[in-house]
């Protein structure tokens, strides 16, 4: 999960913090990453380049949408 404070959004943070997991990942041989964005999460992960993989789901009471990032 990755959240940012409010007041700090829009500064770079959640991108820098993706920045540091991807090269971790790459580091380790690692090329794709899967999530569940929140619907809020979307418009960040797309930027990023994540794509969605399915349509909105609806479990436990959450509400999301599964997404991958493939990277080499």
């Amino acid at each position: 999960m990755l959240f940012v404070d409010g007041q700090y959004h829009r500064k770079g943070i959640a991108t820098a913090l993706m920045n540091e997991m991807v090269n971790a990942l790459k580091a380790e041989g690692i090329t794709r990453i899967t999530l569940n964005s929140s619907p809020y999460g979307i418009p960040f992960y797309e930027r990023y380049g994540f794509k969605a993989t399915d349509c909105v789901q609806h479990k436990d009471g959450l509400i999301f949408t599964p997404m991958e990032f493939n990277f080499q």
